[in-house]
């Protein structure tokens, strides 16, 4: 979470794509979490259990996953089209 803060931050003082990094890693690193929590979950309902939450939880860590996932992609376009900007 720090990771995305900042990488925001820093993307909106300045939009190099040496800036891009913290906020690439920081959708990576949410993406990856709720990778691992949505799957554990359809693991946990496929195999008969329970939910503490129900339905409600596993639509919102499916929901936290596309979100990032979605971030993930636009931080890494935004980095490809910023990167021959800083070359030029």
């Amino acid at each position: 979470m720090v990771l995305l803060v900042a990488g925001v931050i820093a993307l909106r003082r300045d939009t190099a794509p040496r800036r891009l990094g913290m906020l690439i890693a920081g959708y990576g690193w949410t993406a990856a979490n709720f990778w691992r929590a949505f799957f554990g979950r359809v693991s946990e309902v496929i195999g008969g259990g329970e939910l503490d939450y129900g339905s409600l939880e596993l639509c919102f860590t499916a929901c936290i996953l596309a979100a990032a996932l979605g971030g993930l992609v636009w931080a890494l376009v935004l980095s490809r089209s910023a990167a021959p900007n800083a070359q030029g």
